[in-house]
């Protein structure tokens, strides 16, 4: 499945030009399939699935361009920063100046078991890393037992192999909450912190894509409208003779770069499955 999304950039002016978002509307077009696009059903799943997104890599596409004669940074909140400036700050990417990317780059990849996934999938698909300790799972005040229900994964697979976990624990329903069940609290969280490691960190991790925000910055942290020294490398400096000569065409130069117009197009790929 492919599909397309165009973004137009404004002036380089102000905080709120240098940043892009698209809004869930907008995630959802892009990154669902049609089925879940045509139905009322569909679209009441499709909030849930878009923040579960099996995220496989995140590509700058060939096609990528910096016409700004300085290196730009970019953000894509929600992912690993894993380029960094001389000065320590982290970006997605870092584009230099005057410079088109030629060929698709892998900026972030996510590797994991996807048949362990899909396994997981299947029967638990409403629990991952983030809720497992939570979702349908709370604390009795003032015991060492939770409260279970019935369809959690740390109950049921408590229940079917014990002897997995390393735990001994007694498992008892009572009459007011039929659909649940006291567990205790030491080999529930047993049980969770072993189903983490051995499954969930180990199968494919998922991303919110349910809104996508792009910032950019200038990597020595000054204003759009300063001039770094790289700026002029391509003046010309055969008819300078002097330092009062040097200054004002280099004056000239730098007014001529403030009035040029610069852009920056920038195409981003994801891999990905649902």
């Amino acid at each position: 499945m492919t599909k397309t999304a165009s973004m137009t950039w404004l002036d380089m002016q102000g905080l709120q030009a240098r940043k892009f978002t698209m809004n869930e509307l907008a995630m959802r077009n892009i990154i669902l399939p049609e089925h879940l696009l045509t139905n009322d059903h569909g679209m009441a799943d499709s909030n849930n699935v878009l923040r579960r997104i099996h995220l496989q890599k995140v590509l700058v596409e060939s096609g990528t361009e910096n016409g700004f004669p300085f290196p730009i940074g970019v953000r894509i909140s929600g992912f690993p920063q894993q380029e960094f400036s001389v000065s320590g700050d982290s970006y997605s990417f870092i584009i230099p100046g005057n410079t088109a990317i030629t060929e698709t780059q892998s900026i972030f990849e996510s590797h994991g078991d996807e048949k362990l996934q899909h396994t997981w999938e299947a029967e638990y698909a409403k629990w991952n890393m983030e809720n497992l300790d939570t979702l349908m799972a709370m604390n009795v005040p003032e015991s060492d037992v939770m409260l279970v229900h019935l369809d959690h994964p740390v109950l049921q697979m408590l229940e079917k192999r014990p002897e997995v976990f390393g735990v001994n624990t007694s498992i008892f329903s009572a009459s007011s909450t039929p659909n649940w069940k006291h567990v205790q609290k030491a080999a529930f969280e047993s049980a969770s912190k072993w189903i983490k490691k051995e499954i969930l960190s180990r199968s494919s991790k998922t991303f919110d894509m349910s809104q996508l925000t792009l910032t950019l910055s200038k990597i020595d942290g000054t204003k759009w409208t300063d001039l770094t020294p790289s700026c002029f490398e391509k003046m010309d400096f055969d008819n300078v003779e002097d330092l009062d000569t040097l200054n004002e065409v280099k004056s000239m130069y730098a007014n001529v770069l403030m009035q040029k117009p610069h852009t920056i197009s920038i195409k981003i790929g994801f891999r990905y499955r649902i």
